[in-house]
């Protein structure tokens, strides 16, 4: 596991694989990578990262709070 040191508490903190995957969406959304508008497919992303969905998923609900990212229905 991956983790950081806190500025504030002068100790680290670890970060979980969705921490780690959610650095990776913002960082690509921020920059540029991801498209304003472009679907993210939850299966694909999952599986180009080397993620469980599950951590994938918790990854989007993270920067889905900042803003980043809006869900949608699945359209069928």
């Amino acid at each position: 596991m991956t983790s950081i040191l806190d500025p504030i508490l002068g100790k680290m903190i670890p970060l979980t694989v969705a921490d780690q995957v959610a650095t990776v969406l913002r960082e690509a959304i921020l920059s540029g990578r991801i498209k304003p508008g472009e679907r993210l497919v939850e299966r694909r992303l999952a599986e180009e990262m080397g993620v469980s969905l599950v951590s994938l998923r918790n990854a989007l609900q993270q920067i889905e709070r900042e803003g980043l990212v809006v869900k949608k229905a699945n359209p069928a």
